[in-house]
């Protein structure tokens, strides 16, 4: 029996692979940071810094969006 060769070479899905296993990393970490701002956010009693959208848990979930694409 002749052996069919391959419609993708191994290589190729290798390297699918791994970017899928980092867009799945950076989805995860992202997600996380969501959970650990609300988390800090809702741990904050005092209404007007609460309130605010400058609180140091948004800056980190930010900071998030800035390094992405860099």
């Amino acid at each position: 029996m002749a052996q069919i060769p391959a419609l993708i070479p191994k290589e190729v899905e290798i390297q699918r692979l791994k970017k899928i296993y980092i867009m799945v990393i950076m989805l995860g970490s992202i997600a996380a940071s969501v959970e650990v701002d609300n988390f800090v956010d809702g741990s904050l009693h005092q209404t007007a810094i609460r309130d605010s959208a400058f609180t140091p848990a948004h800056w980190w979930l930010y900071s998030h969006f800035i390094a992405l694409p860099l």
